[in-house]
């Protein structure tokens, strides 16, 4: 998983299709398979450590789990080579096996 924060917010966290398409193309083009993000976190802002280290636990412990966080989850969609939105029926078939990781 990937956390991101986006530099202009709009009022909401979520990303447009242009935007997961451009990440999906840079991981694709920059990082082997083994190493590319299966999803995308967008945080507001990042926590930071007082060692000024970025404090992953909350967010390692929160995953991907729709009814724990209350921002935009993405999953990459290896058949279309993009990253798609998140829903809960999709987090259903994650867990289930249904879609591969």
């Amino acid at each position: 998983m990937a956390a991101v924060s986006l530099r202009e917010p709009r009022g909401d966290l979520s990303m447009s299709m242009d935007q997961l398409k451009a990440i999906a193309h840079i991981c694709e083009k920059q990082l082997p398979p083994y190493a590319r993000p299966r999803f995308i976190r967008v945080v507001e802002e990042f926590v930071y450590t007082s060692t000024f280290k970025q404090s992953k636990l909350k967010l390692k412990q929160e995953g991907y789990s729709l009814t724990a966080i209350a921002s935009p989850v993405y999953y990459l969609d290896c058949k279309h080579n993009t990253y798609r939105e998140m829903t809960k029926d999709i987090e259903e078939k994650i867990n289930t096996g249904s879609i591969q990781m």
